[in-house]
């Protein structure tokens, strides 16, 4: 008998492991949903089947009085306003970190944002919430934005940069011969060339800001609140 050809092989083993990721997410999300379907006070039975099938729980979250929909609004606003804010102060930052890495000192500040990036956000949770409190803006969007810059300008600034040390610095060079002052290369050169770098760092962002729970629990009650915090309430 023949061996297996190699590509089949492969093939094999490729398909094994999708079906290995599938059922590594899959089983905890089908166990979410069945438990979800369940009537009050009936227990959760792992992956068996519900024998009795509730809509209570959806109708009190979607239709309730406190539903998801002002949060999910929240967590909306909120991470499109952190990631638009971010990007503003990230990307001529980290073009400038790009062209000036020859220099220590701009290998020491591209450094620092990299510890910055390492910092844990409860570490921060203590001081945001003093300084904002007397800024008066607990449980505000814009309270909870300024605190939100703290994962996500540093993640910005380090992704952004990576790309921008893709682009040749003779470009750079080229543009400046011509005339160009340094704000018209940034805009009218590097950044064009890294249009999906741009779109990888803002999704990115994006995500940090929407799926923040530290921030949001402590720093907002009820008119903030954003829907990871909201759903950490659910029992």
């Amino acid at each position: 008998m023949s061996p297996m050809p190699r590509r089949s092989v492969g093939w094999v083993v490729r398909a094994l492991g999708i079906v290995f990721v599938l059922l590594w997410v899959g089983i905890p999300l089908y166990s979410l949903v069945a438990v979800s379907l369940l009537p009050e006070g009936a227990p959760a039975l792992g992956l068996e089947l519900p024998t009795q099938v509730s809509w209570i729980h959806y109708r009190r979250v979607l239709t309730g009085v406190q539903s998801l929909w002002l949060y999910l609004g929240n967590s909306v606003v909120v991470s499109i306003l952190a990631t638009a804010t971010a990007l503003v102060l990230a990307l001529p930052c980290a073009y400038g970190l790009s062209r000036l890495q020859r220099y220590a000192a701009a290998r020491t500040l591209y450094l620092a944002v990299f510890v910055l990036r390492m910092l844990p956000p409860i570490t921060l949770v203590i001081p945001y919430f003093v300084l904002i409190g007397k800024l008066k803006l607990l449980d505000t969007k814009l309270g909870l934005l300024y605190a939100l810059l703290a994962p996500t300008l540093p993640l910005a600034i380090w992704t952004s940069k990576t790309f921008f040390d893709v682009v040749p610095v003779t470009l750079d060079e080229a543009a400046r011969i011509d005339g160009a002052s340094a704000w018209q290369i940034f805009t009218r050169v590097a950044l064009p060339l890294i249009g999906n770098g741009v779109a990888v760092t803002a999704i990115l962002t994006f995500l940090t800001a929407y799926i923040d729970y530290i921030f949001a629990v402590t720093l907002t009650n009820h008119q903030a609140l954003t829907l990871p915090a909201y759903i950490a309430g659910f029992k």
